[in-house]
């Protein structure tokens, strides 16, 4: 049984594409997409701190490469993606989409992957979870996007994180 300690409003800077969800706050439009206020990246080690502990640890398969693609996603959408996804799974990587696998089966699936690949964004929290064995590429395709809490656990936990901004 989880209880939640913390809950994280997301919003971007009011600019949003048709039909994807928003919010209402302070008679601004928002969408759900990114932190409102930073977490505080203490609370953010902690809580992820919890998580690793609480979860089965999973060891490092040395030739599992992932991709995790953001293709069913409604926001900061990248139109190249299909052909990143083509190149790298020419080069091995298996294309996941997280968001059709339940939390466990991810967790699992981000420890075993030796190396991961993804976009930056939401993605990264479940890379948190990973040993320092593993090492992450993040592509940031949204010009001055950059959450900062995702380095301070990369960094806490020892986790070998690059990000390639585009």
């Amino acid at each position: 049984d989880l209880s939640v300690k913390y809950s994280y409003l997301f919003y971007n800077n009011g600019t949003y594409v048709e039909n994807e969800p928003t919010v209402l706050h302070n008679n601004t439009r928002y969408s759900l997409s990114h932190f409102l206020i930073q977490p505080n990246p203490y609370i953010l080690v902690k809580d992820m701190e919890y998580v690793r502990n609480v979860y089965p640890k999973h060891k490092v398969i040395p030739e599992k490469k992932i991709y995790i693609s953001r293709k069913k996603t409604w926001d900061r959408k990248w139109p190249e993606e299909h052909k990143l996804e083509e190149f790298l799974s020419n080069k091995g990587y298996e294309i996941v989409l997280l968001e059709d696998m339940p939390w466990i089966d991810q967790i699992k699936l981000i420890q075993e992957s030796s190396r991961i690949i993804c976009l930056y964004g939401s993605a990264l929290v479940n890379c948190s979870l990973c040993s320092s064995e593993t090492k992450i590429l993040s592509i940031n395709i949204t010009k001055n996007y950059k959450v900062s809490s995702y380095h301070d656990i990369f960094d806490n936990f020892n986790i070998n994180h690059h990000m390639l901004s585009m």
